[in-house]
């Protein structure tokens, strides 16, 4: 205001006292701006930025398999021998009657043939069973992957690693791929042949019904199914799988931005804290119904903890407990949504083969900004003193902005790290 003045040369005769007044009049306009400019930066709130591109390099995602844990009973009888009561109890829950009489494992066979079906028997099987139960009984499916092929039909399985894991109701198989230098293994794409060909090939022989999905480097497994693209065999039979995957990338902002995030893994912390408490509780320990572990990793002794063969209310009191310490999303969140198509021919070598193509849908990339930067801010500020005061004070935060912008602009699509998110 009083630059304004000055530049349009306005002279009149003025007293000390409307010197006064003229100057609380800008201090409080100055001031009242200087509030609704603060009270708005002050809220953090954030924008999102969503990007879409077909990636020129395509990194080989992990292949998760998912085998309910009824599926994978060599011996069902050996079962029976250890747990005989539970066995008959299941038998008869489902049944409906409770005089069912079973003296042997053959009237279990006759009587209770349906419970031998993998997800039922799997479901029944994880309150009583424990982490040696499962090493003992359940068949190692590791040696029925035969081969991953590359493009050029060339076996690269010498390169990957097959781990093998477990919950209480399911096994999983990693095959985890990497080059020289540990790192995931990458491959060119070209673009006109997208979706066109088959780029990974992975032939098994796991005849069971299960599920396969792809998943990022390095990142948890999923525990649910649902998760996963099921299929079922017949005997006599080949499979053949048409799979391909879309990329989902979600970068936010940490406090005190409205998003809160947290750079951490969401689902291993809660496992984590699960195993934690029920491990150390004043009861039997256990672990966590849902928790993913290596064979080998825990005491053979233990069990699994759910609500249904654990105190219902020390048990929720133990989970809400958890829950309430991953409340906040994750920072770098990446996911692959795996999906395909089937189809199966009569052929005597009976071999189940997932190819996977190349993504012919664009990577979809949610990145929040904030609405308005620090630098922005000061900018803002400095306008008000000079449309107020008269001070020339734009010079240093329109120079930082300048340099900002320029960096902000190299390292746009990066994730910590430097590694880029659009590969």
């Amino acid at each position: 205001m009083i630059s304004l003045i000055n530049k349009l040369k306005i002279k009149f005769p003025i007293s000390i006292e409307s010197t006064k007044l003229l100057l609380l009049f800008c201090f409080i306009g100055c001031c009242l701006q200087l509030t609704i400019v603060t009270r708005e930066f002050l809220k953090f709130s954030v924008r999102y930025e969503v990007t879409y591109d077909y990636p020129e390099e395509i990194v080989i995602p992990e292949i998760d398999i998912a085998i309910p844990l009824g599926n994978l009973i060599t011996n069902l009888s050996l079962v029976y021998e250890k747990y005989p009561e539970a066995l008959v109890k299941i038998c008869s829950n489902r049944v409906g009657k409770t005089n069912l009489t079973i003296k042997s494992f053959k009237d279990f066979n006759q009587n209770c043939n349906f419970a031998r079906k993998g997800h039922t028997l799997s479901y029944e099987l994880s309150s009583i069973f424990t982490i040696g139960d499962i090493e003992s009984f359940t068949q190692d499916p590791r040696p029925l992957i035969l081969s991953l092929r590359d493009e050029h039909g060339d076996n690269m399985l010498d390169k990957c690693n097959i781990e093998r894991f477990f919950n209480g109701f399911m096994i999983f198989l990693r095959v985890s791929c990497r080059d020289n230098n540990s790192m995931p293994i990458t491959k060119m794409v070209s673009r006109s042949f997208m979706g066109d060909y088959c780029f990974i090939g992975l032939a098994h022989r796991i005849y069971q019904a299960s599920g396969f999905r792809f998943a990022v480097a390095n990142s948890s497994i999923e525990n649910q199914l649902v998760k996963y693209f099921t299929y079922s065999y017949k005997s006599g039979e080949s499979l053949f799988f048409d799979a391909r995957y879309r990329r989902f990338i979600t970068t936010s902002l940490s406090w005190p931005f409205e998003t809160s995030c947290r750079d951490y893994n969401r689902s291993k912390i809660l496992v984590q804290c699960m195993n934690d408490q029920l491990l150390n509780s004043s009861g039997t320990p256990m672990i966590f119904i849902n928790s993913i572990s290596a064979f080998g990793q825990y005491h053979k002794d233990l069990m699994f903890a759910s609500e249904e063969n654990y105190n219902q209310t020390k048990f929720l009191d133990i989970f809400n407990g958890c829950l309430d310490q991953v409340k906040q999303h994750e920072c770098h969140f990446s996911y692959y949504h795996t999906d395909a198509s089937t189809y199966s021919e009569p052929s005597d070598s009976e071999i189940i083969d997932i190819c996977m193509a190349p993504p012919q849908e664009s990577d979809t990339v949610y990145k929040a900004y904030p609405m308005q930067s620090a630098v922005s801010y000061l900018v803002y500020i400095s306008s008000s003193l000079s449309l107020w005061f008269g001070f020339q004070s734009l010079e240093v935060p329109v120079h930082v902005q300048s340099t900002l912008s320029l960096e902000e602009s190299r390292n746009r699509h990066k994730f910590p790290g430097g590694q880029s998110i659009l590969k």
